[in-house]
């Protein structure tokens, strides 16, 4: 791996995950000082400089991070993906009418993923603070930059209709277009919610 993937695969754990647990400062939003994340043993360990992670920040393809600096100092986030309890990301914005909501949402998984999925009654968030969609499909829709990983052989979309006609589950958009989903009372997104499973290599259906 090059350097700054290194780096930027040690930013997004402690910024995702790991802030907490290593005693870092963290807001609601997500943010931490940059002046203790530089010092951070897994950061240290990469010498990162602040030139290094704003050109990191700046040239990421998923624009996963966001620097911001307060007053004299400088702070930054993940976007999204947060594990860490009362976290919920840095300006999200919730889609309530259909305008707000994106014509596609979709959920890549695997193939072998689908049967486990469907008997657990829908997506789970797990570890992590929300479920994961992309509003397209990356490498087709231009404006599709993050949202699933690119290996997924199986396509999970949402119904649009089904989502506006129900209230207990809510939906948000990341700053780098990631759509969020806490899920419901159980962080469950049901499949009374899904419009269609198809496989990603043909978009063959797949029967649930």
């Amino acid at each position: 791996m090059s350097r700054d993937i290194v780096i930027s695969k040690a930013l997004s754990w402690l910024l995702r995950h790991g802030a907490q647990s290593e005693k870092l400062t963290i807001d609601k939003d997500g943010f931490v000082p940059l002046e203790e994340v530089l010092n951070h043993r897994r950061i240290k360990g990469t010498r990162a400089s602040f030139e290094d992670v704003q050109r990191i920040v700046d040239n990421n393809d998923k624009k996963r991070f966001t620097l911001q600096k307060r007053d004299d100092r400088w702070f930054i986030c993940a976007n999204q993906g947060h594990s860490i309890a009362n976290v919920n990301g840095h300006d999200l914005k919730l889609l309530s009418t259909r305008e707000d909501l994106p014509k596609e949402i979709i959920h890549g998984t695997y193939l072998s993923k689908i049967p486990q999925i469907i008997a657990s009654g829908g997506l789970s968030k797990m570890t992590r603070n929300h479920v994961h969609f992309a509003s397209g499909l990356p490498k087709v829709d231009s404006d599709v930059i993050s949202g699933m990983r690119n290996g997924c052989s199986a396509l999970i979309y949402l119904d649009i209709d089904k989502i506006l006609g129900q209230q207990e589950i809510k939906f948000y958009i990341s700053k780098n277009k990631v759509i969020l989903s806490p899920g419901n009372k159980d962080g469950i997104v049901p499949t009374s919610l899904f419009l269609k499973v198809v496989k990603r290599s043909d978009n063959s259906p797949i029967a649930i």
